[in-house]
């Protein structure tokens, strides 16, 4: 349990790298989904299945209702400014962080004999990956968010970045203060389609708002003729 443990945080940390720094919006969603149905499972024990299946279908509605926005071609192609690999040196150097803090706050589990002459658990024992694992990948997580929230390239790679935002918050209260309780998971599903939603919102109004400015002739004329109640008027080719 402790090795697959450790490759689903793996899994959601890449899947965390592909949303912030892929060029390409689609790849960056397909990179999102991963995060977000990854995350929930970086838990030893695993939740209740219901919970399971409750966060993973909040995270792919999450990214679908973002999709609209990337297939309408609104989202500026190039994705991190830091680029892949910077990204991907940083979520390794805060999820070391992370394992560190995690395992020294574990010490020595209630319950738990260790061996003569040690008085701490080790950080690779498995007491201690239990809580190093997921507060590692939250702290990744947490840092590649950075970038798309505090320097949003458009309205969509803002949206990744605060989901991102808060699944690595979830990950990191469950490493460092026990696995959140059903009720504080269905606000955890509510709080990702929400950010989602609002994006997604915003998203449409920015278009919208390009779309009218780039024909104000055509727009007022056809605000003028709707007050007026009078038929558009089509110059002949």
């Amino acid at each position: 349990m402790t090795v697959a443990l450790v490759g689903v945080a793996v899994v959601a940390i890449l899947g965390a790298i592909a949303a912030v720094s892929a060029r390409e919006a689609r790849l960056a969603l397909t990179g999102l989904v991963v995060a977000l149905v990854a995350a929930p499972f970086v838990a030893d024990p695993l939740p209740d299945i219901r919970v399971l299946a409750l966060r993973v279908v909040g995270g792919v509605l999450a990214a679908q209702l973002l999709w609209p926005a990337v297939r309408a071609g609104v989202v500026r192609e190039g994705g991190s400014l830091l680029g892949w690999r910077a990204e991907a040196l940083l979520a390794t150097a805060a999820a070391i962080c992370g394992w560190a803090i995690a395992a020294s706050l574990a010490g020595t589990p209630t319950g738990v004999d260790l061996p003569p002459g040690l008085s701490t658990i080790g950080p690779l024992d498995p007491a201690a990956v239990r809580v190093a694992a997921p507060a590692a990948a939250g702290l990744a997580i947490l840092a590649l968010a950075a970038t798309p929230v505090l320097v949003p390239p458009d309205p969509v790679r803002l949206g990744l970045g605060l989901l991102l935002l808060v699944e690595g918050v979830t990950l990191l209260q469950s490493g460092l203060g026990g696995a959140a309780e059903p009720l504080e998971q269905l606000a955890i599903v509510a709080a990702l389609v929400a950010v989602a939603a609002g994006v997604a919102a915003l998203s449409r109004t920015l278009d919208t708002g390009a779309a009218t400015a780039a024909h104000p002739i055509s727009g007022a004329g056809h605000a003028a003729d709707a007050a007026t109640g009078a038929e558009p008027v089509t110059p002949n080719s």
